[in-house]
């Protein structure tokens, strides 16, 4: 049992997708899931281990259309369009806990809300027919958020718990679209992205990207950054970030991404207004 996430242990999840196309190369998908936490809820005062921590119960539900397709405006290039939206509802309880000992919490207190979010991501790509196969991206992706920490009712939109937001513009590699660096849950947050993909080769690309981060609300927590520190609650600006992706697959056994990753702080992080964070990553498969 110590090797099942205790935020995972007793979950029952039900998810579904109706979809349909027509015109060719437009779609329309339909997604919904439900997220039942059974797991058992610990009593004021009662002290667990760390390893059971579990801050978090929820029965919650999301829904969620979702619009894509590509127009083609040949000779100037090819248009692909996103469209995205969902709702999520339900319960949740957050539970108030305090180490005691090592590796021992206690149990002082705990809140349920009513949670109602909504999110939405929209963007385009526009493959350009010229050399090179360059192509211009512009996506914004919002998820509500509250700053009301002591109401009944929630507005913070959450993800399912099963999202990766990964995928690919038009370059070979997929890739983290809110951020390799900061890779920010879409809750309480504004992004907005643009990016330049060239693909050159047989089969491989460049991607240049930026990302500009606010909060919805002001919160002293945002859900899911890889950053060590949290918002002050007062400023909305997180920060921005500047991304290169190379994807180099002109071998038959061997795939190449090279990932480098630059974020500098808003005014949100308060006295680290400002500062600087740098990733550089090399990933090479083997594929036999």
């Amino acid at each position: 049992e110590r090797d099942i996430d205790p935020e995972q242990k007793g979950v029952l999840r039900v998810l579904g997708r109706a979809s349909t196309q027509w015109a060719g190369s437009q779609r329309f998908d339909l997604f919904y899931l439900i997220h039942y936490d059974a797991s058992s809820r610990p009593s004021p005062g009662e002290v667990i281990p760390e390893h059971r921590e579990d801050p978090r119960d929820a029965t919650l539900a999301w829904l969620g259309p979702r619009f894509s397709g590509k127009l083609d405006f040949r000779p100037v290039g090819e248009i692909r369009y996103w469209l995205d939206g969902a709702v999520v509802g339900g319960r949740e309880t957050i539970f108030s806990l305090e180490e005691v000992e090592d590796d021992l919490l206690q149990v002082t207190g705990h809140t349920t809300v009513n949670v109602a979010g909504w999110a939405f991501d929209g963007g385009l790509n526009w493959l350009i027919d010229a050399a090179l196969e360059p192509t211009l991206t512009v996506g914004y992706a919002v998820g509500s958020g509250d700053g009301a920490s002591a109401s009944k009712w929630d507005r913070t939109f959450r993800q399912t718990g099963l999202h990766r937001n990964n995928n690919k513009f038009n370059g070979v590699d997929r890739f983290r679209y809110y951020g390799e660096l900061f890779r920010p849950e879409l809750s309480n947050i504004r992004i907005l992205t643009l990016a330049v993909g060239l693909s050159f080769l047989g089969s491989s690309s460049l991607e240049l990207l930026y990302h500009r981060y606010r909060q919805y609300a002001p919160a002293e927590f945002q859900r899911g950054i890889r950053i060590k520190a949290d918002p002050d609650g007062e400023h909305l600006q997180l920060g921005q970030a500047w991304e290169v992706i190379l994807g180099v697959e002109e071998w038959e056994h061997i795939e190449v991404e090279l990932i480098g990753a630059y974020f500098r702080a808003g005014r949100a992080f308060g006295i680290l207004a400002g500062q600087d964070a740098f990733q550089v990553v090399l990933k090479t498969d083997f594929n036999f």
